[in-house]
């Protein structure tokens, strides 16, 4: 099972110039959610983990997304990642 997961959140500017649209900007941000174990029977899992957590940040930036942060924090058995991408469109 792996322990990557995403969040999508849009958020939207628009900006104004003398009463006109002068351009609409669209900010999406996804977050990539990671689990590494430190018990030794779980290398594998970490192993695999990891390969996908490297997939999804080379699969978002293949899609203009850049990554903005990554936070570590350990738990009672490990370790958790939350990368955290961002993609801007103008309109």
């Amino acid at each position: 099972m792996s322990e990557t997961r995403g969040i999508v959140v849009y958020v939207r500017y628009t900006t104004w110039f003398e009463g006109n649209i002068v351009a609409v900007q669209q900010v999406t941000y996804k977050t990539i959610t990671t689990r590494l174990y430190s018990a030794e029977e779980h290398e594998m899992l970490n192993q695999r983990n990891t390969s996908h957590r490297f997939d999804d940040l080379k699969d978002l930036g293949n899609y203009a997304y850049l990554l903005i942060s990554t936070v570590t924090y350990t738990t009672h058995d490990g370790t958790v990642m939350v990368d955290t991408l961002a993609q801007t469109e103008t309109y």
